[in-house]
């Protein structure tokens, strides 16, 4: 059982993430955004939040679907936002959109935008750095080699890695 205090703060980030992209979508919807695209992890960010407060790490490694891992750890809601508007006050300087969000101040790697890269990074700078690090990924992603390969070498040699893969069927671009 959570304490008060951690129950609220697992409410606040939760709510956070909710209106942030509820927000977004209808921004989106109503095109007051550049037509590129969005990813949206509606429908993911219970357990984002839950995540974020029992799991302290060195580095985090997005999948394009993580507005809920950069909000949840504590980056700016308002660089998050001018990202998505094309801003050069956005987290990537406007250049990245969703798919590329980072924020070097929590220790988050912008994800490149080919599917499952992250997961083999983030395990070699796990096995590199031995510290910590959180691995995202969508379900999509778990059936490339690739994914499969780092998370076999992470278990060989004892990565201090979280691996986490994200139901993205509940998000919606």
């Amino acid at each position: 059982m959570f304490s008060k205090e951690v129950s609220l703060e697992l409410f606040r980030r939760v709510c956070l993430c909710r209106n942030f992209e509820l927000n977004v979508k209808k921004a989106f919807d109503s095109n007051l955004m550049p037509k590129i695209p969005v990813y949206l992890s509606l429908g993911q960010e219970s357990a984002t939040a839950a995540i974020s407060i029992a799991f302290e790490c060195e580095k985090k490694f997005g999948q394009h679907r993580c507005h809920d891992l950069y909000l949840c750890y504590g980056a700016s809601p308002e660089k998050l936002r001018d990202e998505l508007l094309g801003l050069a006050t956005g987290c990537a300087g406007g250049m990245g959109g969703s798919a590329s969000i980072h924020a070097p101040e929590i220790g988050m790697i912008g994800h490149d935008g080919h599917m499952g890269t992250q997961v083999k990074i983030g395990t070699h700078y796990a096995l590199g750095s031995r510290n910590k690090t959180l691995i995202t990924f969508g379900d999509a992603s778990a059936e490339e080699g690739y994914v499969l390969g780092a998370q076999g070498e992470a278990a060989t040699h004892k990565a201090p890695a979280l691996f986490v893969c994200m139901d993205n069927n509940l998000s919606i671009k």
